[in-house]
């Protein structure tokens, strides 16, 4: 938490293992809904014996052709004193048969499935099965889920909300939740409570296990997959064809194809064969880079292995942490070094340097930012809120699903910001949908219960339900109902102090594990005007898209999308309704939020801008409005002797906002110190594209909300934007933003840095990238935003080709390093504009020294083995390089000497031929 220093290596290494055990089995007070007598379960009780039959018949064969497991691996996953940890791991691997709950849009169905633990407890397997034979049925494949790609496993929670869901209780209900938002939940039934107990107890283990593994170990798993996919014939040895056909083609190792023979031969047996255990010695050896090897040259004085004191030295000079203590370096060797006799005298081989280069603790990003590190205790205004727009779409804003998963996935990303669009259902219960769409709905309790499930999955700082409400009084006060009965004490009813003792917005410390609703609310009334419901203007917030209807002639069937400014040809959409032909039109107008309805009789024209449309609220609905009261937008009101009206907040389009940021950007920065505002997509975004979301930031707007579905550098940005400070989705702004421009004695309170940046290489991004290049670009700030863009790769015959070598160098003068975020795109020049991968990240969570660069598909997940490898050095900058502003890049220029690693005194360096055989 703020305050507290993460300096110990030791304490992040148990981070992720104390995260996974957090709300493991749901909330107490999660209703049951409507279920199915167990003889009803399909296939449950005819299929049962029979499949434990064939089970045995099978035996354990494993679907992949894999060595045998390792010993050390095998001890530490099944390391443990419970008795009933066993015994479920031991049921786990002989196979049961569940029931596969198959999602549809509309239905889902449910189908028997033999599932089981692979060997290696590795892998969850499932087939399809006959129910009344038992038998796997012809065609169909086994399907395996690795367990290091699960998020989380849970007892008593179907993840989908279809029809076929509501007909099973949830106590024997088993979900599996994937890292990635593209990959839906897998949700069986077991044939009992106790059975979905046992798997969920079991697979939850092997994953904390899993991932709680040391480097060292991770890595030699990775290695004996590796050599699974080489042995071919499955006979527990690999060749040098079979190294040559798949190592160096596809880029793992980094070398010619005669020094990878000459290695290899070192290693061989005498039949020339490598089994697993000479495999893993020559993998080490030959995934070793070029650079690493300089560097370890560098630092080692016997050039055999770095002591405790080289590492400290290293780390604290040339990687720039100066949090670091040698016992911090004890860990890391024992974590990185998998040489037993180097381990056990404390030194770290080359592999075991390399291994630790490559690992987080290594990466750009500064691996303590991985927490919670800043001030929470600060009003809700000085920070960024991370935040979705239209949560509930999985697609575009007009057609597509409407889906409980959408929350879901926001929420276990980190988000503190839903939206949802309330409307009547036709069954009396309140909906969920994108509004005079065909956008599928979903009720507005099921989305309730989602979030209630998720909302604090992955952060305890509050979350804030932005409720878009068109429901008539009675609906709103079923929503109010069910606000209260699902969330529970979660939900904030009430000011967190004596309302008058307010002066501010309370902290994300105060409002901890509380979710707050952002919504229209009724004006204060006396208790002598007390009543159910009550009228409030339209107007007192902007509509996100302005819908009129026109009735047309019979013939007119066709609608058009027409905005308040020029836009590409778009799709129609009408449909009959009563009789007569009504033909949507949609027109977005940001500054207005009234809802103008024509017939034939007013010839289609529509409420004069002026009228105010009046709409009913339900009082018990209000009262849950505490602190983000929405109201229209008037002025920015900034006079400091007048009282602040905290707890109203107001939502700009993305045109209006732009808006006010260009003409009134110092008004806007002192009046977000006080106040929260939102922001959204333009309403012709139909496509769900995303806004640059760095000039809202700019100008000090807190929820700036984004398309979470989308896949774009506009959410690779706000991805970038909110890891740091543990993902929690609050970032505190620059000092600028929250107090006054200067401090007491009249310095400035942003300090200006020179980030000076050598590109080195590239690791693992496949063949034929000689024509590669990268992209560096620094937004922020109007005066910081710049880009350098590097030569193509250099072409190195000796090598394979996969590992491009740019070697160069460039300066950045950054004005406002609270601001700027940095960004890595590599492209190829022969299929541009598509990049191999991109790393966004914020510059104050920029690591210093050598650093990986790990690669990142659209989704946020890191390519695997794709790096860029950097040296970072800042240091502030001068009053020269404020008067130059932006410097142009450094091509070939000597960087300072704090730039080279210190060289031990005695040492001489050594052929890299000599070093790898020596190895």
């Amino acid at each position: 938490m703020a305050g507290k220093s993460k300096s110990s290596y030791e304490f992040s290494c148990q981070t992720a293992e104390r995260k996974l055990d957090h709300r493991t089995y749901g909330r107490k007070n999660s209703t049951v809904p409507l279920s199915l007598p167990v003889e009803r379960h399909p296939g449950l009780n005819t299929a049962s014996k029979s499949a434990n039959r064939l089970l045995k018949r099978r035996g354990s064969r494993s679907h992949s052709n894999l060595p045998r497991f390792p010993t050390r691996i095998q001890e530490a996953l099944t390391h443990c004193t419970k008795s009933s940890v066993h015994e479920a791991l031991s049921k786990l691997q002989q196979g049961e048969v569940l029931c596969k709950i198959k999602r549809r849009r509309w239905t889902g169905r449910v189908e028997p499935k033999l599932c089981k633990i692979d060997d290696s407890l590795l892998y969850f397997r499932y087939a399809s099965i006959s129910c009344t034979c038992g038998f796997q049925l012809p065609g169909n494949k086994e399907k395996t889920v690795d367990l290091r790609h699960i998020r989380a496993i849970r007892f008593g929670r179907l993840e989908s909300k279809d029809e076929i869901s509501r007909k099973f209780r949830k106590t024997d209900s088993i979900s599996i939740v994937f890292d990635s938002s593209s990959r839906l939940p897998l949700n069986f039934l077991a044939s009992s409570e106790d059975s979905a107990k046992m798997w969920v107890t079991g697979l939850n283990y092997l994953r904390r296990q899993i991932l709680a593994l040391q480097p060292r170990l991770q890595h030699e798993l990775t290695i004996w997959e590796r050599f699974g996919s080489l042995d071919h014939d499955n006979d527990g040895h690999v060749t040098l064809h079979d190294v040559r056909r798949t190592l160096c083609r596809n880029g793992t190792a980094p070398y010619s194809f005669d020094m990878i023979e000459t290695l290899f031969q070192k290693h061989a047996s005498e039949l020339g064969t490598c089994d697993f255990t000479r495999f893993f010695d020559f993998y080490k050896t030959a995934t070793c880079r070029k650079e690493v090897v300089q560097i370890f040259n560098e630092i080692s004085a016997d050039q055999i292995g770095i002591t405790v004191r080289e590492l400290y030295k290293f780390i604290q000079k040339t990687q720039c942490d100066a949090q670091i203590t040698e016992k911090d370096c004890i860990k890391i060797i024992e974590d990185f070094e998998s040489n037993d006799t180097a381990r056990e005298n404390l030194h770290l081989t080359l592999p075991g340097f390399s291994l630790y280069l490559s690992s987080r603790f290594s990466e750009i990003f500064n691996w303590r930012h991985d927490e919670v590190y800043q001030d929470m205790k600060q009003p809700l205004s000085h920070y960024y809120i991370a935040s979705s727009h239209n949560t509930y779409l999985t697609g575009d804003q007009l057609t597509e699903r409407s889906s409980t998963d959408a929350y879901m996935n926001a929420l276990l990303k980190g988000c503190r910001c839903v939206e949802l669009d309330c409307w009547d259902g036709s069954d009396g219960e309140p909906i969920i949908y994108h509004g005079y769409t065909f956008t599928s709905r979903i009720k507005f309790k099921d989305a309730i219960e989602v979030i209630g499930k998720y909302a604090f999955e992955t952060t305890v700082f509050p979350l804030i339900l932005s409720i878009e409400n068109h429901c008539s009084v009675s609906q709103q006060d079923k929503m109010a109902a069910y606000l209260k009965q699902i969330l529970g004490s979660e939900l904030l009813v009430a000011t967190v102090n004596p309302e008058q003792q307010e002066v501010k917005l309370p902290s994300p410390s105060a409002l901890r594990g509380k979710i707050l609703l952002k919504a229209k609310k009724l004006p204060s009334l006396t208790i002598d005007n007390v009543t159910e419901s009550g009228d409030v203007s339209n107007d007192d917030e902007p509509d996100e898209t302005k819908y009129e209807f026109q009735t047309e002639d019979e013939g007119a069937q066709k609608g058009r999308l027409a905005t308040n400014r020029s836009f590409p040809e778009t799709r129609s959409i009408s449909r009959i309704k009563s009789d007569h032909f009504f033909s949507r039109h949609f027109r977005t107008n940001s500054s207005r939020s009234s809802a103008g309805y024509s017939s034939s009789s007013t010839n289609g024209s529509s409420r004069k801008s002026s009228e105010k449309v009046k709409h009913n609220l339900s009082k018990s609905l209000s009262d849950l409005v505490v602190y983000c009261k929405s109201v229209k937008f008037k002025s920015f009101d900034i006079d400091p002797n007048k009282p602040k009206n905290f707890r109203q907040m107001s939502s700009f389009s993305e045109t209006k906002a732009f808006k006010l940021v260009k003409t009134n950007l110092n008004e806007a920065i002192e009046y977000h110190k006080y106040h929260l505002s939102r922001t959204y997509p333009a309403g012709i975004r139909t496509d769900s594209s995303n806004y640059d979301p760095q000039p809202m930031w700019n100008a000090g707007f807190q929820i700036v909300a984004l398309n979470y579905q989308t896949k774009c550098d506009e959410m690779e940005i706000c991805t970038g934007k909110f890891r740091q400070n543990g993902n929690c989705g609050y970032v505190l702004k620059p000092r600028d933003q929250r107090l006054s421009s200067c401090g007491e004695d009249g310095e400035e309170l942003s300090c200006a840095k020179l980030l000076n940046l050598h590109i080195i290489c590239g690791q693992n991004l496949g063949l034929n990238n000689a024509g590669t290049f990268v992209e560096v670009s620094v937004s922020g700030d109007q005066q910081d935003v710049t880009q350098r863009v590097t030569n193509t790769a250099k072409s190195n015959d000796s090598t394979t080709g996969c590992d491009p070598n740019w070697d160069e160098k460039f300066i950045f003068f950054i004005n406002k390093p609270e601001l700027a975020m940095l960004r890595f795109v590599v492209r190829d020049r022969d299929k541009a504009p598509d990049k191999i991968g991109q790393h966004t990240l914020p510059f104050s969570s920029v690591a210093q020294g050598y650093r990986h660069v790990p690669l990142l598909k659209r989704d946020g997940t890191k390519l695997h083995g794709s790096s860029l490898f950097v040296f970072v050095h800042v240091e502030p900058a001068t009053k020269r390089h404020a008067n130059q502003g932006r410097l142009k890049s450094a091509h070939g220029t000597k960087l300072n000497e704090n730039f080279t690693t210190e060289q031990t005194d005695g040492a001489r360096k050594l052929p890299l031929e000599y070093q790898l055989s020596v190895l």
